[in-house]
């Protein structure tokens, strides 16, 4: 039986008739994977946000030895507005800021990079001037964001970014989106720009609906793209010219992009329209391992990825019939994959959308997965190992 609702007081939260109410529920929603089997039940998570008015894109993060969340919502007069939320390892909201300025502009697509569990990265579509990417700094023991700016290039306007934030080398590697092309900067812990478009990718575009397509490695960083036809992941050790490793063919049918780091090498999950869901494994600059097909169920697609210390933890949405779910699947640096389970189960006319993974934890072998239903509500679980 489901736990009842337990409101939880926040500091710094507005009315509840204007925003998103950030619940708690016990127990905590952490499901072993060695306890998954298909069909053994309905499991719903737990509700991190649930709003009178659409919500966007709710992603969680890895955030000490908690979690995180970062959405969009419409609160007062603002068309959209983005939110960070502070969770316990339980996924129990703590605290709660506002990312961008509650001023009746939109601000959209965020995605967050915990420093630690108080100080966050956060970047974010915005049109408060002219569209732009924004960074902004989110310090939860001051309850703010405490620094922001926006990320402009000279050919045009960025859109739809992505951040990654690397601890070796104390730096932030953002990703945007500009006039066909692709740009990525390095930006301190501060939330200064140090070397604008340190690496720089024409002809090239990337999916970021359901994950980050830019991770931190040991190196430096990667990113999964699609450029010319080819989808392509490029390592990013050194500003200049980066080493790229051809994937897969891609064309307008490639739906859902993600990639991770297992500390050897990198996993990449793809989706294409009408075909299903893929993962392969590169490891070094050589060629990718011959990628293994997961899924050709109706309406598989959006894969997001996660690497636990042991598996690379492939997630993605299907829709058997009217009823829409959720799908993991654990696979191995040897490319051998685990039996596939569903962990979560919407109804009929209730999306189940916008899956995402985090790694993290005490040990970094737990992984955080967050997803949307329907409009308004966001759900999270954790699937230990």
């Amino acid at each position: 039986m489901r736990a009842p609702h337990v409101a939880l007081a926040l500091t710094l939260v507005a009315p509840a008739s204007l925003h998103a109410q950030v619940r708690a529920v016990t127990p905590p929603p952490r499901v072993s994977f060695a306890a998954l089997r298909d069909n053994d039940g309905l499991r719903v998570g737990r509700e991190v946000v649930r709003s009178e008015r659409p919500i966007q894109l709710p992603r969680i993060v890895a955030a000490g030895e908690g979690w995180g969340f970062v959405w969009s919502e419409s609160e007062g007069d603002a068309q959209l507005e983005v939110f960070a939320a502070h969770l316990d390892a339980g996924l129990v909201p703590m605290r709660r800021v506002a990312v961008s300025p509650l001023d009746g502009s939109l601000g959209a697509f965020a995605f967050a990079a915990p420093l630690d569990h108080d100080v966050w990265g956060v970047v974010f579509d915005d049109d408060r001037s002219a569209r732009a990417s924004w960074f902004a700094r989110v310090d939860f023991s001051e309850h703010a964001a405490t620094h922001r700016a926006p990320l402009l290039t000279a050919e045009g306007t960025p859109t739809t970014p992505a951040l990654a934030w690397n601890p070796r080398r104390h730096t932030f590697a953002v990703m945007t989106h500009a006039d066909g092309s692709l740009a990525v900067h390095l930006v301190d812990a501060v939330g200064r720009v140090t070397t604008p478009h340190a690496w720089r990718f024409a002809r090239a575009r990337t999916l970021t609906l359901a994950t980050s397509p830019l991770v931190a490695t040991a190196q430096g960083w990667a990113l999964a793209m699609v450029r010319d036809d080819r989808l392509v992941v490029a390592r990013l050790d050194a500003p200049g010219d980066p080493a790229l490793v051809d994937v897969a063919s891609a064309n307008h049918h490639l739906n859902g992009l993600a990639l991770d780091d297992d500390g050897d090498g990198l996993g990449v999950a793809w989706s294409v329209y009408d075909q299903g869901v893929y993962f392969t494994r590169i490891d070094g600059v050589r060629t990718p391992t011959e990628a293994r097909r997961l899924s050709t169920a109706p309406f598989a697609n959006n894969p997001a990825l996660a690497w636990n210390g042991t598996h690379h933890v492939v997630a993605w949405s299907e829709q058997e019939g009217a009823i829409p779910s959720v799908r993991v699947q654990r696979v191995d640096r040897a490319m051998r994959p685990l039996p596939a389970c569903t962990v979560a189960v919407g109804s009929v006319g209730r999306e189940m959308w916008f899956h995402h993974l985090a790694a993290g934890g005490r040990d970094g072998r737990d992984v955080g997965l967050s997803w949307q239903v329907g409009q308004s509500r966001a759900m999270a679980m954790v699937l230990a190992p």
